[in-house]
């Protein structure tokens, strides 16, 4: 009883239960199928043979030359902006220990090193958004940090937030975040499942950085019309705590909803990786407005494109193929469409993390997270640009950092750096 209360409470031995229980979701979480592709020092050795040993640009595109691209990665905590030819532009540091107070729920004495900038997003005044994730150890997630143009801090706000960030027009920021619980759920038809355990929210951010709203993801699903059949994959699903695994949210604008009369402006897609979902939630009433499965599996980075189709980043649907997809779905009509699978002489299999831009003239830019790889492809299906991050271990130049974010740009949308300049 005094166990509960010090919890609900924070008051002793409310310190002492937490850091227990954070040791057994390091446990939980760190024996998964994660640890035999992500390394303790951040650095990977490519999946296929045709990566290795690849540095900087290998495929140059002479007939566009408007192209900058925004990446951060698995090591060194600074953000880098690089042109058409790879050449850097322009680079923040944003590391933690240098920037940011250590949360006080963070109890352990973490590596820096394992605290990385998954997600960024660029304003077009220099000011960067980065969400710190700490690899395998979600419990030590560090939070979101804004920064200008200089580096210099201008928020920060402590949270386990993690992989992902979008920012409304009216300038909302929307991520996701998890409490470490303590005792079992609450919410209908949830009983079996018994800590300890992830509970995975939404979270609605100012521009200013204060916290607006919270919403928990399982709660809203529990209390929806999906529950019954939702909860039968939830049973089945080997997760070990981690139940959902949600690692983006996608704000629907005002000109995708107007090609899609299922979905409204303001509602958010959610991926759920751990039981290969997709819902569709409305923040301001809670409910879920759409939930689905499909060809996908351990799918990331799911948007919802302007004819009004939700696009998504197929991780593991064709891993027997050893391929992943950039595919379109229609909730519409169900049926689906893949944009991109690779090709025989340039492999394409991201088992976790990456993500993909949709472009003018049916272009697509995409991050292969394991490889260190960014590329564009146009209609089709040919690549036209190509990049690998050149930050190498130092003891064995075949072993890559990993690529988080990848943006593209064109000048236009970089004012800071070149307004008054074209």
């Amino acid at each position: 009883m005094w166990g509960a209360l010090s919890v609900q409470l924070r008051i002793f031995p409310y310190s002492l239960l937490e850091r227990s229980l954070i040791g057994i979701s390091a446990i939980f979480y760190n024996k998964t199928e994660r640890e035999s592709f992500f390394l303790a020092d951040g650095y990977n050795t490519p999946l296929f043979k045709e990566y290795i040993g690849k540095i900087g640009l290998t495929i140059e595109d002479k007939n566009n030359t408007d192209r900058y691209v925004l990446y951060s990665n698995s090591i060194d905590h600074i953000i880098r902006l690089i042109n058409n030819d790879g050449q850097l532009i322009h680079e923040w540091n944003v590391h933690p220990t240098e920037k940011l107070q250590k949360p006080d729920y963070i109890f352990e004495n973490i590596s820096t090193s394992s605290i990385e900038p998954r997600d960024v997003y660029l304003y077009p005044n220099g000011d960067i958004l980065v969400v710190y994730e700490a690899i395998n150890q979600f419990h030590n997630n560090y939070g979101i940090a804004k920064f200008n143009k200089n580096s210099d801090l201008i928020w920060f706000k402590p949270g386990r937030n993690h992989h992902y960030i979008d920012v409304s027009p009216e300038g909302d920021i929307y991520t996701l975040s998890l409490d470490v619980i303590s005792k079992s759920f609450s919410y209908p038809h949830l009983e079996h499942i018994h800590p300890p355990s992830f509970e995975d929210y939404i979270e609605i951010i100012n521009e200013d950085g204060k916290l607006q709203k919270r919403i928990s993801i399982l709660k809203a699903i529990s209390e929806s019309t999906y529950s019954e059949a939702f909860l039968h994959t939830l049973y089945n699903a080997n997760a070990k705590g981690d139940h959902l695994h949600p690692n983006t949210v996608h704000y629907v604008t005002s000109k995708q909803a107007a090609q899609n009369k299922l979905f409204k402006t303001g509602d958010l897609i959610i991926s759920l990786r751990s039981v290969d979902t997709i819902i569709v939630i409305d923040p301001k009433t809670e409910n879920i407005r759409w939930l689905g499965k499909g060809a996908w599996a351990g799918q990331h980075h799911t948007i919802l494109s302007k004819e009004g189709k939700i696009t998504l980043f197929d991780n593991l649907g064709a891993e027997r193929l050893r391929k992943s997809r950039i595919m379109e779905f229609d909730p519409i009509t169900s049926q689906y469409k893949v944009l991109y699978s690779g090709q025989e002489d340039h492999p394409f299999y991201a088992p976790f993390c990456s993500m993909f831009q949709l472009l003018p003239h049916k272009h697509i830019f995409i991050t292969s997270h394991h490889n260190g790889r960014m590329f564009e492809i146009d209609a089709q299906k040919n690549i036209v640009w190509e990049y690998f991050i050149p930050i190498r271990d130092k003891n064995d130049q075949n072993k890559t950092a990993s690529v988080y974010a990848g943006k593209r740009y064109t000048k236009s949308q970089l004012p800071f750096l070149f307004k008054g300049k074209e």
